[in-house]
């Protein structure tokens, strides 16, 4: 299950961008999408840890909660600083000068 989820992580998130920053953004882009896949990985296989060894044992909610969060922090928090950053510019476009 892990497997196809980083997969899927991936293929969403692991083209790289080509812009003008060039190699800098590249290598940028390649070490987020490296550590999202890697905490996808071990973010699908705690929950078949569990399954097999019980879900009560402190070391088990430990790794789902060390790779939940990341995860998720990770693939929330650029969407809405986008989005943030966009709502920002929509409301000081009103005070620009008209042509």
């Amino acid at each position: 299950m892990g497997i196809i989820v980083g997969g899927a992580v991936y293929i969403i998130v692991g083209s790289p961008v080509v812009g003008a920053m060039g190699d800098a953004m590249n290598s940028a882009e390649d070490s987020f999408t490296s550590v999202i896949i890697l905490l996808t990985l071990l973010f699908g296989a705690s929950p078949g840890t569990g399954i097999i060894a019980g879900f009560l044992n402190p070391f088990i909610l430990l790794s789902l909660t060390g790779t939940s969060l990341p995860t998720l922090s990770m693939l929330l928090y650029s969407p809405l600083k986008t989005r943030k950053l966009i709502t920002k510019y929509r409301q000081s476009e009103e005070s620009l000068i008209k042509p």
